[in-house]
């Protein structure tokens, strides 16, 4: 091993310079093998950042990509750290910003690099960028830089006459009015976290804690969103057809507290569209804030038949949810609707069914709901017991009475030790009474 590899590994087991100078008879300062540390991390990461650019220019599928260029960028950023002057490895940022749509950061260092070095790299990197924001005239006078450079290069040319070609096509193509509506809404829309964050600032300067983050950006989301209303309706004035500004003008009345007329503008969209999944999205929204769970996951579940992909996970756990709230709340309701009726009323309703059951009036199919009905009044138990019992008369078959109340015992969440008793002392009889039935049959065959 030599010594510079040894005198790292003893400095990253925390030894002195002292012991470390003691053990490879090298004298040595701290400082040197911090920067050989130093070096070989820079050293380490670059040959990681070269493999991690292959395989992102290398991947086909978008989100794999995404995710390698995520990784390049940490690698990046942390190389920085090490290097933070080393314009390369900006340079190499850029890029990957470039990659990933970040386009306003790779702007800013973009002209921070151009700033102290007018590279090739940097002054195509910044062509791209402009080109990408549409401001033509910039990307192509950042081309021409690389050309007085290298005038003989057919690639920047080539590139130069596209910019003059895309230039020219989008003076022919100015965006309408209608489309400079929408740019606004679309600039709204952007800007309404950036609001939050300097109403946030404000409060913070003016030392209103009391108020909080949710207030903060609930107003600053009203605030954005009474401008988009206004222009949603600009835009339907001039054009009273268009789905997309009725779908903008009904999230602006949702966030901004006009609920009836959101609906009446939900209800214009569905009898044009039933399937506008926005339309849906708002109008589930407003059932759950107004309480009514069941419709809201109507119109949920309606967004997932709607929908090639099937039902969003998003949605999914939100039906999942509003599921296991109603069941608690059915639950509670057929706890309260017990507590209505009294021992002598559930005696009443089991006299009239033990007088329907002597009049042929009762049958085996009436079973199910009368013990549906039974859980109603108190002591669902002895109900249980008494009405299998008028079952089993009706068919003769013990062994069905057994096997129903074993699975009553199995399945019910809480049973009393009385009610326990009570369901064991009633299958002991019955199995006593199937026992003599059996032995008066054998006699009966004697």
């Amino acid at each position: 091993m030599d010594y510079r590899k040894r005198a790292i590994e003893l400095y990253k087991k925390g030894e002195t310079i002292e012991v470390i100078n003691k053990k490879i008879g090298i004298p040595l300062e701290l400082q040197t093998i911090e920067n050989w540390k130093k070096e070989d991390e820079i050293k380490n990461r670059r040959v990681f950042i070269i493999k991690l650019q292959k395989q992102q220019k290398s991947e086909t599928n978008y989100d794999k990509r995404k995710e390698i260029l995520l990784k390049l960028t940490k690698q990046l950023e942390e190389m920085l750290e090490l290097i933070p002057d080393d314009i390369n490895t900006q340079t190499q940022l850029m890029y990957a910003n470039i990659n990933l749509k970040n386009i306003e950061k790779a702007r800013k260092m973009a002209y921070s690099i151009l700033s102290k070095s007018e590279t090739k790299e940097v002054l195509n990197g910044l062509s791209i960028i402009e080109e990408m924001s549409g401001n033509y005239d910039l990307a192509i006078q950042m081309t021409e830089k690389i050309l007085e450079k290298d005038p003989e290069n057919e690639f920047y040319k080539r590139k130069v006459e596209r910019l003059n070609g895309r230039k020219t096509d989008k003076k022919n193509n100015e965006p309408s009015e209608k489309d400079k509506l929408y740019a606004q809404i679309a600039t709204l829309e952007r800007s309404a976290r950036t609001l939050v964050e300097e109403k946030q600032h404000e409060m913070i300067m003016k030392e209103e804690q009391e108020t909080s983050l949710q207030q903060i950006t609930q107003e600053a989301y009203k605030e954005t969103y009474e401008k988009v209303k206004d222009i949603s309706q600009e835009i339907l004035d001039k054009f009273p057809n268009e789905i997309l500004a009725k779908e903008r003008l009904l999230k602006a009345c949702y966030i901004t507290g006009e609920i009836e007329e959101a609906k009446e503008v939900a209800q214009e969209i569905l009898s044009k569209n039933n399937k506008s999944e926005i339309t849906l999205w708002y109008l589930a929204k407003i059932e759950r804030t107004e309480g009514n769970l069941q419709k809201e996951k109507e119109y949920l579940e309606q967004i997932g038949k709607n929908s090639k992909q099937g039902i969003s996970i998003k949605i999914s756990q939100r039906i999942e949810k509003i599921n296991t709230i109603l069941e608690k709340q059915n639950k509670e309701e057929n706890i309260e609707q017990k507590s209505q009726y009294t021992e002598e009323d559930r005696r009443v309703w089991l006299d009239e069914i033990n007088r329907k059951f002597l009049y042929g009036e009762l049958s085996k199919a009436d079973i199910d709901k009368t013990l549906e009905h039974a859980r109603k009044y108190p002591n669902f138990t002895k109900s249980l017991i008494e009405i299998l019992e008028l079952e089993c008369k009706m068919t003769e078959n013990f062994e069905e009475k057994i096997e129903k109340l074993e699975r009553y015992m199995d399945s019910e969440y809480s049973i009393s030790k009385q009610d326990y008793k009570d369901i064991m002392e009633e299958i002991t009889r019955t199995r006593k009474q199937m026992e003599e039935l059996k032995k008066d049959d054998e006699r009966g065959e004697i």
